[in-house]
């Protein structure tokens, strides 16, 4: 039987995007309301519920706040691609960045700079994509709020031009396309390239992909007629290796000449806005120029995005990544500043983890070390080793503030003090938030304050 509905006040925000806030019964438990924002009275249904909490979702707004707005998709009640189609663009990063600091309130960070996205739609330039065949043809699109079933969605309004363009030419594949999968689209702006890859299970193990229909000739055949001077190329990864017709790769991100672009493929990270990305790599630069001319490690480097800025800093610089096809355009990117006369950059294939260990066991020691793991966060283990080895600034990046937080709780125990804190707005529409923390040693902070 499903629980009658309470009515629920909001007073703040939790990290991932819920609101949090008491019912007016007089329950002294906390809820956490998938819909809620700060000053909405809701009707809420109890979804779980545990001795100092519930978690519930929103069925109607009894009092709207001030931060709720009608969702421009006609699609936000179903699909779980965007979460915060509710919120008013205006007030997004400011939430978010409330969301960062009653997170990390405990390890006294200074206020955060807030850096707004400039667009709230048409912004992303990669985006992973769920496709199912049914009965009623191909259905593209995000999974749904709950569950995996795939929202059909034609006009996605957060994906930008050359993406919408890719995800439209690719319905035109569906006679190629096996019955379940995941499209994974990137952009540069003007061009897209598309990877046909297999779907994740609960554990985020790849699923086999089933055959995609015909050999692989035809197949190609297939996949060239839908390119044109947008949709470049398509990549399928296959279990004996990936087909793939037109380009398998976009330059992204260049700074100054061309070939200082960071090259990368669809299936390869990369942040999902250009324009917050090129002021998150300014920030990170910026961090880092007060260690102008020392030794520096990156971790987690994916295939430069960092490292290119970083190089023209430092003396020498080691940029450690665990994906072999990152890790090689990483080496080529540090063969081309060689040439050009700049830092020597070192690349290492391998875990953080294991860098960090053997650093602290050999008693080397860093000026810089700039780390912007995934989702995970870098972990207390390692985050131990980082101490050993941080002589000098410690530059955090981070797509989870509960994780970061947790990292910076034994960054701070061991003697690091942040001195710096950023919120950037990467994803409008959503709840996810980058957030930049620099860390400096006690004594040096106070130096320099």
């Amino acid at each position: 039987m499903t629980a009658a509905p309470v009515r629920v006040t909001i007073h703040g925000m939790a990290n991932g995007g819920e609101g949090i806030g008491r019912a007016e019964a007089g329950d002294a438990r906390v809820w956490f309301v998938e819909g809620g924002l700060p000053g909405d009275t809701l009707m809420v249904v109890p979804l779980q519920a545990r001795p100092r909490m519930i978690r519930g979702r929103a069925l109607e707004v009894i009092g709207q706040g001030p931060l709720r707005q009608a969702p421009p998709c006609p699609l936000a009640d179903l699909c779980g691609g965007c979460g915060w189609q509710h919120v008013l663009p205006a007030a997004q990063a400011e939430l978010k960045a409330q969301i960062v600091v009653d997170l990390l309130r405990k390890l006294g960070p200074p206020a955060p700079r807030v850096f707004a996205s400039p667009a709230a739609l048409g912004y992303r330039r990669r985006a992973r994509l769920h496709f199912e065949q049914g009965p009623g043809g191909l259905r593209l699109g995000f999974f749904a709020r709950s569950g995996h079933t795939v929202v059909d969605a034609p006009e996605c309004l957060v994906l930008d031009s050359p993406l919408r363009h890719a995800a439209a030419q690719m319905r035109r594949a569906a006679p190629l396309l096996p019955s379940h999968g995941e499209l994974h689209l990137l952009s540069d702006g003007a061009r897209a390239v598309v990877g046909v890859a297999a779907a994740s299970d609960a554990f985020g193990q790849r699923i086999p992909l089933p055959p995609l229909a015909g050999d692989s000739e035809l197949l190609r055949a297939g996949l060239a007629a839908l390119l044109d001077e947008v949709l470049v190329g398509v990549v399928v990864a296959g279990p004996r290796g990936a087909v793939g017709v037109g380009r398998d790769a976009l330059e992204l991100d260049a700074a100054g000449p061309e070939d200082m672009s960071v090259r990368t493929g669809p299936f390869a990270f990369a942040q999902a806005q250009r324009a917050q990305n090129d002021a998150l790599v300014a920030h990170v630069q910026a961090q880092a120029r007060a260690q102008r001319r020392g030794r520096g490690l990156e971790l987690f480097a994916g295939a430069g995005n960092f490292t290119r800025g970083l190089a023209g800093l430092l003396r020498e610089l080691t940029a450690v990544e665990t994906d072999g096809a990152a890790a090689a355009e990483l080496q080529l990117l540090a063969s081309r500043i060689a040439v050009r006369g700049g830092t020597r950059v070192q690349v290492k294939r391998e875990a953080a983890a294991t860098t960090l260990k053997r650093a602290a066991a050999g008693n080397y020691r860093f000026d810089l070390v700039v780390l912007d793991p995934p989702r995970a966060g870098l972990g207390t283990a390692a985050a131990r080793d980082l101490l050993k080895v941080a002589r000098g600034r410690v530059i955090h990046v981070s797509c989870d503030p509960a994780t970061l937080c947790r990292d910076l709780a034994v960054l701070t125990a061991g003697g690091l003090r942040i001195v710096d804190l950023a919120v950037f707005d990467m994803m409008p529409m959503t709840p996810e938030v980058e957030v930049v923390a620099v860390l400096d040693h006690l004594g040096r902070a106070r130096g320099q304050a």
